[in-house]
């Protein structure tokens, strides 16, 4: 009788003892759970920057959306988010909240800033003394205005939606624009930028380019060009002939001799009687004085004078860059 029980017994915790041991066999060589990817939609906007400016001011813009936020780590200690922002502007044409933040440092020594969005679409950060700008990891941007800072790089491979991009008076040596196929309005100037690819960006309609030492541009990929103000480059010569959309020409202070404004009016597109005049200014450039005109009157191309004071000016300065152009020079 005991020796059966003994048996019964040792049977029972044999049966225990295999179990325990598929048991962790099973919870030692089980995978871990995969973490599920962020949605695109889900993914958080992040755009960094150094400045060395006492003040800095940004406008940013996000969709109206009820989960929408913004928020900025200023480098010295200090956050804020949308509600502490100076200006609170909501579209409802466009369903985007404008946003303007001001902050204030102790002294004019590198601070690290860092914006924070679910997606932000629109960044002007011009005049804050910036040495360093990233937003590669905010690839919804479709709006980027940082003149008149201290960029020596820029590095737009990542964003592909980008349309409008004003980045003049930066000490840029390139311009990679590659990436950027959607951008349809540029203005780039004061730089060091001594050529400018522009053969990818084929949806571009505005080109603003001034003060550099450009001696070509290559403009025969864009072809929905309607506007271009290439004004005090090194720019000795220019052939329009595929941009047929071409209604504004500015080419003041450039190095363009009569023959070869003789051979850039041939190319000029020929506008038709039920639409109002090219217009186009080309003072300042050697041949000025020299060049037939009557090649691009042939063509219905006026001569063109823009002045007028800067008060009557709109805030967009990327809308407005031939008066910008021609205000640096009064």
């Amino acid at each position: 009788m005991k020796k059966s029980s003994i048996i019964r017994k040792f049977s029972t915790i044999l049966v225990f003892a295999v179990l325990a041991v598929l048991f962790l066999t099973t919870a030692c060589t089980k995978k871990p759970l995969e973490e599920k990817p962020l949605e695109e939609e889900d993914k958080v906007g992040i755009i960094t920057m150094t400045s060395l400016a006492s003040e800095v001011s940004i406008w940013i813009t996000i969709p109206l959306e009820t989960d929408a936020n913004v928020h900025i780590n200023w480098g010295d200690g200090t956050e804020c988010n949308m509600n502490d922002a100076s200006i609170n502007i909501e579209s409802s044409d466009n369903d985007q909240l404008y946003l303007f933040f001001l902050h204030n440092y102790s002294s004019e020594s590198a601070h690290y800033i860092t914006i924070t969005s679910k997606k932000i679409l629109h960044l002007n950060c011009h005049s804050n003394k910036l040495t360093f700008l990233d937003i590669s990891q905010n690839n919804a941007l479709v709006s980027l205005t940082c003149y008149r800072n201290q960029l020596t790089s820029l590095d737009l491979r990542h964003n592909n939606v980008l349309k409008e991009l004003h980045c003049s008076e930066n000490p840029l040596t390139t311009l990679d624009l590659s990436n950027n196929k959607a951008l349809s309005k540029l203005v780039i100037g004061s730089n060091e930028l001594s050529s400018l690819d522009l053969s990818n960006n084929t949806a571009l309609t505005y080109l603003g380019v001034y003060g550099s030492q450009l001696t070509f541009l290559d403009v025969s990929k864009n072809s929905e060009l309607v506007r271009l103000y290439c004004t005090d480059t090194k720019l000795i010569n220019l052939d329009v002939s595929n941009n047929k959309k071409l209604r504004f020409l500015l080419l003041t202070d450039n190095q363009l001799t009569s023959t070869a404004l003789n051979a850039l009016f041939k190319t000029l597109p020929n506008i038709s009687s039920s639409e109002p005049e090219g217009r186009m200014r080309i003072t300042g450039n050697p041949g000025a004085r020299g060049c037939d005109y009557s090649i691009s009157a042939s063509k219905r191309w006026i001569q063109w004078n823009f002045l007028r004071p800067w008060n009557e000016i709109s805030s967009s300065s990327i809308e407005n860059a031939e008066l910008y152009l021609n205000y640096r020079k009064q």
